[in-house]
């Protein structure tokens, strides 16, 4: 039930999050130009002198800038599994005197705030290095949808795993064992339908990753045209899976504060 204390102190969580995010967000933002220079080199000047077809550099990119909202996801992620760890602010958060989902809307929220702050001027940069606008059909109301589910379906997916996880195992197992197979079995590094054309059974393994109906969606909604999944089916996927993250966020936090709890039974 809704209050304005639990208001008040949601936005506070709010102003906490954003503050601390701000104290990095210089040095991120200027590492992130970087790598999407390097990035816009690839696919803007040196894969089309290889022998890529000039016209996939804006897919591929836009593909690829999925890198950062993952690599930011995962590192929010760290961050919650490290002070679960050692400070404890994230369970004093959850222990705060409002409904837990509150707080995990909080997090989420300052989530995708963090990613969107960072992705946006990068994508705006690239696009600009590869000479990408004329090519760019945009349907904004598209975009600006599927753009929200990815950030909140990459929110809860770390959210789940920094508080689920032990930091030891978060840092050990979270790239070899989920993000990897993730990237491998996504469409990020390509067009689903060009894959299609080459391989039909390997493109069928590809709609398991969940990242290829983001990749997808966001050139549809971008670029226009026939050649990617169908934009229904990618909101609906996305949608569909940050549902059922979000069922699993709340099992993950009732476990850890369950645990919290006959802690503090055990100390008294």
């Amino acid at each position: 039930m809704y209050s304005s204390k639990h208001g008040a102190i949601f936005c506070q969580l709010l102003k906490r999050e954003w503050c601390v995010f701000s104290r990095t967000w210089k040095d991120t933002m200027f590492n992130s130009l970087l790598i999407t220079s390097l990035w816009a080199m690839l696919y803007g000047y040196c894969l089309p002198a290889l022998g890529m077809d000039y016209a996939y550099r804006v897919p591929l990119f836009i593909g690829g800038t999925l890198i950062f909202v993952v690599t930011i996801g995962y590192n929010i992620g760290m961050v919650i599994a490290q002070d679960l760890q050692k400070e404890k602010v994230t369970q004093y958060h959850l222990a705060l005197p409002l409904p837990y989902y509150y707080v995990l809307f909080a997090y989420a929220l300052s989530s995708m705030l963090k990613i969107v702050s960072i992705t946006a001027p990068v994508m705006l940069f690239g696009l600009l290095l590869i000479k990408a606008f004329p090519m760019l059909v945009m349907s904004w109301g598209a975009f600006v949808l599927m753009t929200f589910l990815t950030l909140l379906m990459s929110s809860l997916l770390f959210l789940n795993l920094g508080i689920g996880l032990s930091f030891e195992m978060y840092l050990d197992n979270i790239w070899p064992r989920i993000l990897a197979p993730i990237f491998t079995f996504s469409a990020c590094f390509y067009t689903w339908g060009r894959l299609a054309k080459l391989s039909y059974k390997w493109s069928l393994v590809v709609l398991a990753g969940p990242f290829t109906y983001c990749a997808e969606g966001l050139r549809g909604a971008m670029l226009g045209g026939n050649d990617y999944i169908a934009l229904p089916i990618c909101c609906a996927v996305v949608t569909g899976l940050s549902l059922l993250l979000a069922v699993t966020l709340t099992f993950v936090v009732k476990q850890r504060l369950q645990l919290v709890y006959q802690g503090q039974r055990r100390a008294c």
